[in-house]
């Protein structure tokens, strides 16, 4: 009988109970604060998605769509913290480029948050 090793399975559990992404961030204004741009990593529980569906069952997004939708809010709220951002930063391109990662990053596991709201949790990285 083929066990999967303490180390695979704990991988295997988190990546199915968080979806893990990250954010560019570009402020556009000249007052900028602190470090200028950086990135924003992401912990967003996958209930969270699962509930957004069963919330809205006519809608017809993929699973990476609303998790892009619902991080994206926790990501803007988290650089505004480090960073000055116009009124619209999606619409300017100030929070950009999301991509998913397969697993937790380093810096997750180095330091508290830097910003959580509703068990969504955000890190800000210069």
């Amino acid at each position: 009988m083929f066990r999967t090793p303490p180390e695979r399975a704990k991988t295997e559990k988190m990546s199915t109970q968080f979806v893990y992404l990250q954010f560019n961030v570009t402020p556009k204004g000249s007052l900028s604060r602190g470090c200028g741009s950086g990135t924003i990593a992401i912990e967003l529980p996958s209930k969270h998605v699962t509930d957004w569906k069963l919330e809205r069952p006519g809608r017809r997004s993929s699973d990476e769509e609303i998790a892009i939708d619902l991080a994206q809010v926790v990501a803007i709220a988290a650089a505004q913290k480090f960073v000055t951002l116009t009124h619209r930063p999606l619409m300017e391109r100030e929070i950009h480029s999301s991509k998913f990662m397969s697993e937790r990053l380093p810096l997750m596991n180095e330091r508290e948050c830097d910003f959580e709201d509703n068990g969504i949790r955000a890190w800000f990285s210069a």
